[in-house]
């Protein structure tokens, strides 16, 4: 019997480490290098989103390790040797994960952000007397080597090259290690910091986005500005709506939003989201309502279309959907439209365009030479006259949120934002004063770093939507609308709190009636408190018997309302609901008043 057990435990060893490694070929494949860190990062924020393809590929890796296994051990009789080339294949995987520097770089601690972080917070801002819209456009992994692709030197992105050629546009790009996705660009180039997650807590982490950090929307928002964000994917894959609104964007809309206007069956793109054509149409929608205020506005979206591996060729093209050379040089065209459209509109003159590729296309490009020094498109359309181009050797993506504020004409009292050094301005950037050594520093631990992760202890409610009495609201983007921090799951909102504004003649008490579900571990109970303001209003008293979801009714008295606002908190026991969710899965909320 000991026998068996021996030869069972080894086999399942062989498995463990044949399908680690068998998965690691494919991931690498595919995504081209990854560490530790960003395995970790991805397995957080995003694996529910993987293409149907690559889900069948991980299985496919999976059954692979399984022939593997047998393989070996048909050849391999002794469990000994088994054992000894299982441990091979661990090794291969963590030299290749470089799980070594993981762990070194948990106990080694940087001062680059003593020495050189300066606090958005800390500065005073210069805005020029008439503000300057900003439109920033990613364009997914989209890479200036397209300007000379494959053995015939094309160029497949001439209208990009144009602009690059006769705008403002900066040489010298460099993608930090690990930062090659597209919710670690946005926070270097929003925020001047890298996505260099310290720890991974899960409860904290999807009510919290780097809460305790200034980035350049929240700048510009609380200096007046309308600030919306725009993408055609799921906007909860990577925590994306949260970092969003937790960083200073009012208005935020994904997929669920471009349902209501558009089919997505006819219109699917790439990443499980719309096609670009879609996206650039709904773009010129929101940049019209932006521009029919009176506030400046600050408007972000980004392209998916040449997202790999599964990128789309738009029908509006002509070409082979598989053929990545067709699809960079269709988003070529698509841009200029829509560039060619916002020089016909009356805002335009008044706004700058901030125009990147988000990062490098992930692994290897068969388009570029293999020698080729990759770096991506860069280039801004009607910068403010006030700062010029300076002579700069290399910048990274930490660069951009200082030189976008610079190219809108705000000035600012120091060297830097956070760790970027504006391209506008004649101060060396950090991976040109300090080289390869600020890559290798920015991947140690910092004590800086994880207090810009410590959760708030108090949310700012946002107010800023409308809430129509006797409406049911159940669409998911609805509900997040009214969630300070949320996170989607079995499509349900999880949340612990809902900010309303309500219409001013309210005169009766309201009735709150509310749909959702609670994740009870088995044969737990749980009181669920809940206040109106900040006064206990009811206790519900779920069982984990009870007949999900769960229909609630509750009074709120009229003189609990402050000033039409009303700030509704759920507060359930932490300790009987699995991680990451914290708070209720919301189903539907019906706000209405009293008939006596």
């Amino acid at each position: 019997m000991k026998h068996t057990i021996a030869d069972v435990l080894t086999l399942i060893f062989l498995f463990l480490a044949a399908a680690l490694f068998v998965m690691l070929i494919y991931t690498n494949y595919v995504w081209g290098d990854v560490n530790f860190l960003q395995i970790l990062i991805n397995l957080e924020d995003g694996v529910a989103d993987l293409s149907p393809a690559m889900i069948m590929n991980y299985i496919f890796s999976i059954l692979f390790a399984v022939f593997l296994m047998f393989a070996c051990s048909f050849i391999f009789s002794k469990n000994r040797d088994l054992c000894f080339i299982s441990v091979i294949f661990l090794a291969f995987v963590c030299y290749k994960i470089d799980l070594y520097g993981y762990l070194k770089n948990q106990y080694t601690y940087s001062l680059v952000y003593e020495n050189e972080y300066v606090y958005p917070q800390n500065l005073r801002y210069d805005f020029p007397s008439q503000k300057r819209n900003l439109v920033l456009i990613y364009l997914e992994s989209m890479e200036e080597g397209y300007q000379k692709a494959g053995s015939e030197n094309e160029n497949l992105i001439p209208n990009i090259s144009s602009y690059m050629q006769n705008h403002l546009s900066f040489d010298g790009f460099y993608q930090l290690k690990n930062q090659g996705f597209t919710i670690a660009a946005m926070v270097e180039s929003l925020c001047a910091v890298p996505y260099q997650k310290s720890s991974f807590n899960r409860r904290s982490g999807y009510q919290n986005f780097l809460p305790q950090i200034i980035c350049m929307p929240e700048i510009l928002k609380n200096n007046g500005y309308n600030t919306s964000f725009l993408q055609a994917s799921n906007i909860n894959f990577a925590r994306t709506g949260l970092f969003l609104k937790t960083h200073g964007f009012s208005n935020v809309y994904g997929k669920d939003n471009l349902k209501q206007y558009f089919l997505f069956k006819e219109n699917k793109g790439a990443f499980n989201g719309f096609r670009d054509s879609i996206l650039y149409k709904q773009a010129q929608t929101e940049l019209q309502k932006l521009a029919d205020h009176k506030e400046p506005f600050f408007f972000f979206f980004f392209s998916l279309d040449t997202r790999a591996p599964d990128f789309y060729l738009d029908a509006s093209c002509q070409g082979q959907k598989e053929n990545l050379k067709d699809v960079v040089a269709c988003a070529d065209q698509m841009l200029n439209s829509f560039l060619e459209w916002m020089k016909t509109q009356k805002f335009y003159e008044n706004t700058t365009v901030v125009v990147l590729g988000n990062h490098l296309k992930i692994g290897k490009n068969a388009l570029l030479k293999a020698f080729e020094e990759r770096k991506i498109v860069n280039f801004i359309l009607n910068p403010s006259p006030i700062f010029k181009k300076e002579k700069h050797q290399k910048y990274t993506m930490l660069d951009m949120a200082p030189t976008m504020l610079n190219a809108i004409g705000v000035n600012f009292d120091d060297k830097g934002f956070g760790l970027g050094r504006s391209l506008l301005r004649n101060i060396p950037t950090l991976i040109e004063s300090e080289g390869l050594k600020l890559e290798a520093e920015l991947m140690k631990s910092s004590k800086i770093y994880q207090k810009f992760e410590e959760p708030k202890t108090v949310s700012s409610p946002q107010y800023y939507p409308y809430t129509v009495l006797n409406k049911k609201i159940s669409e998911v983007s609805d509900l997040q609308c009214y969630a300070s921090y949320s996170q989607t799951f079995f499509d349900m909102v999880f949340l612990n709190e809902i900010s309303l504004s309500l219409p001013k003649d309210i005169s009766k008490d309201l009735i709150l009636e509310i749909s959702f579900k609670m994740l009870l571990k088995k044969s737990l109970k749980q009181d669920i408190k809940v206040y109106a303001n900040g006064h206990l209003i009811d206790v519900w008293h779920v069982l984990a018997e009870d007949k999900q979801p769960l229909e609630k009714s509750v009074r709120i008295e009229k003189k609990l309302i402050d000033n039409n606002k009303l700030l509704l908190n759920f507060e359930p026991a932490e300790d009987v609901l699995d991680p990451p969710y914290e708070g209720i899965g919301v189903l539907s909320v019906l706000l209405k008043e009293s008939i006596s």
